[in-house]
């Protein structure tokens, strides 16, 4: 397993209806979760689903992962997933707080509301 990958849980936590949704094109192929934050530099809170973005790897996150590390790639992975959890009513745990807490700097930069 990778630093600091995401648990199994949160993968199928944004299994829906049996669809693996792309964030980036729509399309049911998703096939892995991209850390929209980065995967931070030890093994801690960027598990968080808040962190998370299902995204096809080869036909998605591979080809634009430049992009996605931008602000504006940043900003609108972090609001579908921010969208998501909440439509789910999704429960807070205290790695998401102190997630949200570390990254607090960067939701206010780009104006993104928890």
């Amino acid at each position: 397993m990778s630093k600091n990958s995401f648990r199994p849980e949160t993968h199928f936590m944004f299994l829906d209806d049996n669809c693996w949704k792309c964030f980036e094109c729509g399309q049911n192929h998703a096939n892995c979760g991209h850390h929209i934050l980065g995967r931070g530099h030890e093994e801690g809170c960027e598990k968080s689903p808040f962190n998370y973005a299902p995204l096809s790897n080869h036909f998605c996150h591979l080809p634009i992962h430049g992009r996605l590390t931008t602000d504006k790639g940043k900003k609108e992975l972090l609001e579908k997933t921010i969208a998501y959890l909440s439509e789910r009513e999704y429960t807070l745990t205290k790695e998401d707080e102190d997630f949200l807490i570390k990254y607090d700097s960067i939701f206010k930069r780009l104006k993104i509301k928890i």
